[in-house]
């Protein structure tokens, strides 16, 4: 509040306010203090876009979701969490080979991205590519190896391939690191 009263057109300001407001969920809030922030510097307003597509996402409408990040990606067309998030909400949408070019994209920008890998991962489970998704989901692992739900899908993919003995190792890892997934 106090960087807006020195200068109410401070983007960051505003866009640190959008997000405060999205934790909060007040989220109507959030978008109007995102869109002071656009406003405010249009030419850096990548992330204020992404984030009112990820609000967007919250409450459910993947329209105005894909909007937004198609905005984003028109002010800077490299930002890879855009790239992850528009790939997550065409899966949500069923289109699987946008969201599949979405994931390439931002893995070609950042080839060691955890997030991007775990995403992609997910969506060759989902169609029957488990040796894809097996071995995206080993790279996210070698980049993040606390991350417990990835050791539950990838157990998932190796019982779809017959691997009885890996899926029950990486269900055992799934649980040493989370065990409230027993529940």
């Amino acid at each position: 509040d106090e960087a807006l009263r020195r200068d109410p057109t401070h983007a960051d300001a505003h866009h640190n306010r959008g997000v405060v407001y999205s934790f909060q969920g007040r989220y109507e809030e959030a978008l109007d203090a995102l869109d002071e922030a656009i406003r405010a510097s249009p030419e850096t307003s990548a992330e204020s876009r992404h984030t009112r597509g990820r609000i967007q996402l919250a409450i459910g409408d993947l329209d105005a979701a894909l909007t937004e990040f198609d905005a984003a990606l028109e002010v800077d067309g490299r930002h890879v969490d855009t790239l992850i998030s528009r790939g997550g909400t065409y899966q949500l949408a069923g289109e699987v080979e946008h969201a599949l070019a979405d994931y390439d994209a931002a893995l070609r920008i950042d080839a060691d991205n955890p997030d991007a890998l775990s995403n992609r991962a997910i969506l060759y489970l989902t169609t029957s590519r488990y040796d894809e998704a097996v071995a995206d989901f080993d790279r996210a692992l070698e980049l993040d190896p606390e991350n417990a739900l990835n050791f539950f899908q990838r157990a998932a993919a190796h019982a779809a391939r017959g691997q009885r003995d890996s899926a029950i190792a990486d269900l055992r890892e799934a649980l040493a690191l989370q065990p409230s997934f027993q529940e």
